[in-house]
């Protein structure tokens, strides 16, 4: 168990607390038919239910601190309540401190983009295979721990399940994890509060402009992903792409095919049956890729995962 002041510590945006801040909790959820006896819930807004609705019922079932955006009658003094500007932010940030800040012993990997996240995904953790480092995966077809295959939901998954997939790679002593990082997953403060030592941008078109409004929304969201990154990895092959490359204030290297750039395909093939380049890997030696997957955008995730590599 937690102690409730230690969360309470970390927790941005208070407006209001009220009921008895001393105890200790057995575990957070936003689900209120997942409460348990000394539980937290965190009442957030969805597209479809608004947890709001739910404390009373989640209360009922055991839980005894609830975090909210608007304030709610309690009957005992025992049920603590902390009302905060956005409880979105407040649940990941409790998540991390619940879980003790897992997430800072691995090293952190995050893919955004409109195309291109999940293929670069898997091509970095064949990467990390290759030289014989274990890795976890967070993504849209599934999350993997190791070489155990978990169901995936969403792309970005709550803060809460990157938390619980975080704790099941440490106790498999998996310490590097590639994570697909949406920009539903950003906007909605799924990944608040966590550092990335590496953030891959691959393109940005016009796509979830109903989510986002229009095109620059959907850029400034994507953005956010290099605040929260040590380095960047930036396709400065896409317009997007320059314009976040030379905006940023971090350590960051380019990759691409038309533009000059750090990792450049140069001496290109494209045939039905794959792709062929050369990347150059010191000023006087190159590597010729071969590649099954036809296309060029094949090509670009390759990049990214070179770019990647030449870090690491």
């Amino acid at each position: 168990m937690v102690g409730l002041k230690k969360i309470l510590s970390r927790l941005e945006g208070i407006k209001f607390t009220q009921g008895n801040l001393t105890k200790k909790v057995k575990g957070i959820t936003f689900d209120s038919r997942k409460i348990e006896n000394d539980y937290i819930f965190v009442a957030i807004k969805g597209h479809v239910f608004d947890g709001h609705n739910f404390i009373n019922d989640a209360i009922s079932k055991g839980a005894t601190v609830v975090i909210a955006e608007q304030g709610f009658p309690i009957s005992s003094d025992d049920i603590a309540q902390i009302i905060v500007g956005n409880s979105r932010k407040a649940l990941a940030t409790a998540v991390k401190a619940f879980y003790k800040d897992i997430d800072e012993t691995m090293r952190l990997i995050g893919v955004t983009g409109t195309n291109g996240k999940t293929t670069i995904t898997y091509l970095l953790k064949n990467l990390f295979e290759t030289i014989g480092e274990e890795i976890g995966l967070i993504g849209t077809i599934c999350n993997m721990v190791g070489d155990i295959k978990l169901h995936s939901e969403r792309t970005t998954p709550e803060s809460l399940e990157i938390f619980r997939l975080f704790e099941d790679m440490h106790n498999a002593n998996i310490k590097n994890v590639v994570m697909e990082v949406s920009s539903h997953g950003l906007a909605l403060e799924r990944v608040h509060g966590l550092k990335f030592d590496i953030g891959i941008f691959t393109n940005l078109t016009p796509e979830h402009l109903d989510f986002h409004g229009n095109i620059e929304e959907y850029f400034k969201t994507k953005k956010m992903l290099f605040r929260m990154s040590d380095i960047g990895v930036i396709n400065v092959d896409d317009k997007a792409g320059m314009r976040l490359f030379n905006e940023i204030d971090i350590g960051k290297i380019s990759y691409g095919i038309k533009n000059s750039c750090d990792i450049q395909a140069k001496n290109l093939k494209l045939s039905p049956n794959g792709v062929s380049f050369t990347v150059a890997t010191s000023p006087n030696e190159s590597e010729i890729f071969h590649l099954t997957t036809p296309g060029i955008f094949t090509v670009y995730n390759a990049l990214a995962s070179i770019a990647t590599g030449h870090i690491l």
